[in-house]
């Protein structure tokens, strides 16, 4: 079975509480970074230098021999003052 999800406040609402419930056997630190993110982007702290830079390097703390990993984390943080410049005020 697959379940998927579009929505930011569906990872947080049914996802994540569901995770929680019933922890994963492997890959719960990940799942836990993971939760932390979905959290810190629903208080919109991704719109801002400081939290988008700390997101970022949480989310490269996840997974780190993942073979869809093609951009280094430099090249991300690069982008962020143009993300953060685009954020609605």
């Amino acid at each position: 079975m697959t379940y998927s999800v579009t929505k930011l406040d569906d990872l947080a609402e049914r996802i994540i509480p569901f995770f929680e419930q019933y922890r994963l056997i492997v890959k719960d630190d990940d799942f836990q970074t993971f939760a932390t993110i979905v959290r810190s982007m629903r208080t919109k702290e991704h719109l801002y230098p400081d939290g988008f830079d700390r997101i970022v390097r949480s989310a490269y703390t996840m997974n780190t021999h993942g073979a869809q990993r093609t951009r280094p984390i430099e090249d991300i943080l690069q982008g962020s003052s143009e993300t953060v410049r685009q954020a609605p005020p």
